[in-house]
């Protein structure tokens, strides 16, 4: 039950939307017109989305351009901090360098000069470096200390045996590791000391990756921006925020890498699922020419359209909202079309039909006789008409009164359609009169089916305000005798006929035979 109402009401909406208006117009004109409202509705709702996603699409271009122009901004910014750094530090190591190759025979373990370089190193340096001395056996000692025992062993390390090979001895910054004194990761730089004494192989100086974290967490992109520094072979050494990514992490088979390396130094990439967190970034990316280190700065796209899908949900309701009164608009229109395609509908049959028994009038009657007419007249089709009279109509109007009669008249009106067939054409000429035209009908048949209705007319009583009382109705036939037959005068040979037969005594039927009434024969 509530299944069958769930399916009514669904089906009563869709009655009420366009579509369903557009199915109950029957009449061609208007039909077309409530298309064309459907279809100019339809254009006009394109219109509106297309201009929502052209806007919708130049705004969020926009807004990536705009931040793309910002983070290569900040990764230039970070890259050029770093590379300072990265020269200061370059700058001593090489400046220690030549001062050993000057003063000979100094121990630089012990040597209170070294500690005065460090500390103006530090005096100058925004991010603390750890400075060091590696023997050839890898033994590492502070800088400029008093110790006399090593403080842990590096031989292993790249950057001390980077120094033992001609082809890559000078300056080298290794990769990120975890410092063996506090555990913490470190870039590693080293740099020979070509005229030191002994056993010193080199000068090492570990950068603090937490040092340049703090750096780096200060210019990083909010809320969920981040900066990363990472070697050219994908080690990281730091991100800011450091989650989810920790110092050693590889970053080979990020985007960066795999395609934007590969084209340029520097670019920024939109990135579809970042390394990071699996979601969209846009990432600018900067190459140190000097250096072996990338500089990253990301920013998740969520961050950078914030205000973007704040104007999406504006767009998007304002869409709706016009769309709506679109569809609205249209459906008022095609309820109007509706309205008025009825209206002519019943204006049409107010002027082809007779009101009171809902058969054709005089008019019409007429209008589709002659197109009988042509029709048998073109192809040599026989045509038959009946004259039909209720008899003494107007004693039953006197008797009975004149509801009786109007009931009388639509009594039989209805039994004579369903009499016929829907090619038929029956009409009341005017007050008990009627007359039918049955295309495609022979005389002898027209002849039988008149006597049928006649003689069911008169086996029948009608009931009208609480009486009854009996009607009969006299019958004229006349069928066309060739093609040449004008509707004038076979309805003249049928009212002939009917003429006949109310002359003979009234309910009864007579067939009008070539131009003359055949009485003998077809008279009952």
């Amino acid at each position: 039950m509530i299944g069958r109402l769930v399916r009514l009401a669904r089906f009563r909406l869709l009655q009420m939307t366009p579509f369903g208006l557009l199915r109950q117009i029957d009449r061609p004109g208007e039909r077309r017109a409530a298309g064309m409202v459907l279809l100019s509705t339809g254009m006009a709702i394109i219109v509106i989305w297309v201009i929502a996603a052209v806007a919708l699409h130049q705004t969020r271009s926009t807004a990536i351009r705009d931040h793309k122009n910002d983070l290569e901004r900040l990764a230039r910014v970070a890259e050029e901090q770093t590379r300072n750094e990265l020269t200061k530090i370059q700058l001593f190591l090489s400046l220690a360098n030549i001062y050993y190759q000057q003063h000979k025979g100094i121990d630089p373990r012990h040597d209170p000069e070294l500690n005065l370089f460090v500390r103006q190193l530090d005096s100058i340096s925004k991010v603390p470096v750890d400075i060091h001395l590696v023997t050839t056996k890898g033994d590492l000692y502070a800088a400029g200390g008093d110790e006399t025992a090593p403080l842990t062993n590096v031989a292993d390390r790249d950057y001390v045996q980077a120094q033992r090979d001609p082809e890559t001895r000078g300056l080298y910054i290794g990769k990120p590791t975890a410092s063996r004194i506090d555990g913490h990761w470190v870039l590693p730089m080293s740099y020979p000391l070509s005229g030191s004494p002994g056993d010193i192989l080199l000068l090492s100086a570990d950068i603090d990756s937490l040092s340049l974290e703090r750096h780096y967490e200060a210019g990083r992109p909010r809320p969920n921006g981040s900066i990363l520094l990472a070697h050219r072979d994908g080690t990281l050494l730091l991100r800011v925020p450091a989650q989810p990514f920790v110092p050693g992490s590889s970053l080979i088979q990020s985007s960066v890498w795999k395609i934007g390396l590969k084209k340029d130094l520097q670019g920024v990439l939109e990135i579809e699922q970042s390394l990071i967190d699996g979601k969209p970034r846009l990432t600018a990316f900067i190459a140190f020419q000097d250096f072996p280190l990338v500089v990253m700065v990301t920013a998740p796209l969520e961050d950078i359209l914030v205000q973007w899908h704040k104007f999406l949900g504006v767009v998007v309701k304002i869409g709706a909202l016009l769309t709506a009164v679109v569809l609205l608009l249209a459906h008022h229109l095609i309820l109007r079309i509706r309205e008025l395609s009825v209206t002519r509908d019943e204006l049409e049959q107010m002027a082809q039909t007779d009101p009171l028994t809902g058969l054709f009038n005089r008019r019409q009657f007429w209008i589709l006789g002659a197109r009988e007419i042509s029709r048998i007249t073109r192809y040599d089709r026989p045509l038959s008409a009946l004259a039909i009279d209720l008899d003494h109509f107007k004693k039953i109007n006197d008797r009975f009164g004149h509801a009786a009669g109007d009931d009388a008249l639509r009594w039989f009106a209805a039994n004579l359609k369903a009499s016929l067939r829907q090619s038929d054409v029956a009409a009341r000429l005017g007050g008990e009169e009627f007359s039918v035209l049955l295309p495609e009908t022979t005389i002898d048949n027209a002849e039988r089916l008149a006597e049928r209705i006649r003689l069911a007319l008169a086996a029948t009583w009608v009931s009208s305000g609480g009486q009854t009382f009996q009607i009969t109705a006299s019958f004229g036939v006349a069928g066309t005798d060739d093609n040449q037959t004008t509707l004038d005068h076979l309805l003249a040979k049928a009212d002939l006929a009917l003429y006949q037969a109310k002359d003979g005594g009234r309910n009864r039927t007579v067939v009008a035979v070539g131009e003359h009434v055949d009485e003998a024969r077809h008279a009952r």
